[in-house]
């Protein structure tokens, strides 16, 4: 809804000659057919067992070489650009993901994650006001750490007060993925803006700018999720084991 929203304000349309030129539904889908196969290709290979997820990187990246051949749309020269412009983001990336690690350690060697989670849960029983409290927890360490270490760190401290509370553990796994996730898009360490900053070459304020009322969005569904649980756990339900 915010997508569309935004797109009608800022004139994101086709002209008029855009939209005559525009191929058929069932043209556009054959001419298309090479590339939106890559998700079925990578999904598949992870989830079929014959591949890792980060194995998938390296298969998307010769399927892309491959499609690019079958296009026809690339020559020698602007492969090689490419590499160098993806040497040149990944740099930028691990550089910032080393900085990122480096903090981390810090913030783990002075148990700043644990003291934390154990002041959060010697304030309340209450199951709704522990998830806000960890929901803001989530919040302030998804600024500063990766979701994978963040989630090491922490997840475990929060778990027997989790089965205590008897809060179903797939909808934690699932509200924590995404709400560490806002930090992704959070200032001042998150990755996603810094990569969107490299390849759209934008000023790092710009993208910030850009996405804060999407993080207003995603935290405001975090608070939906914790009060209206069922979001997220009736698909899982739905599923006999």
């Amino acid at each position: 809804a915010y997508s569309f929203f935004f797109a009608k304000k800022n004139g994101y349309t086709l002209t008029e000659e855009e939209l005559r030129e525009r191929p058929g539904l069932i043209k556009a889908f054959f001419k298309a057919f090479w590339a939106i196969t890559m998700p079925v290709v990578i999904l598949g290979g992870i989830y079929g067992g014959v591949f890792t997820a980060t194995e998938a990187s390296a298969v998307a990246v010769f399927y892309g070489i491959l499609v690019s051949l079958i296009y026809r749309e690339i020559t020698f020269k602007s492969f090689v650009n490419a590499v160098i412009d993806a040497v040149y983001d990944t740099a930028i990336i691990l550089l910032i993901m080393g900085s990122s690690a480096i903090l981390g350690w810090v913030l783990v060697v002075l148990q700043l994650p644990q003291t934390l989670a154990a002041s959060l849960l010697g304030l309340t029983q209450n199951p709704y006001a522990i998830l806000l409290l960890i929901l803001a927890l989530y919040l302030v360490v998804g600024c500063f750490i990766g979701t994978s270490p963040a989630i090491v760190l922490i997840v475990p401290i929060l778990l027997p007060a989790i089965k205590a509370l008897h809060i179903d553990l797939v909808f934690f796994g699932v509200f924590t993925v995404f709400a560490l996730g806002i930090g992704l898009i959070t200032p001042p360490v998150g990755t996603d803006l810094f990569v969107v900053s490299s390849i759209s070459n934008l000023r790092f304020e710009d993208v910030v700018r850009a996405v804060v009322p999407l993080i207003i969005i995603y935290t405001l569904l975090c608070v939906l999720f914790i009060f209206v649980p069922g979001l997220i756990t009736w698909l899982p339900s739905l599923v006999t084991v």
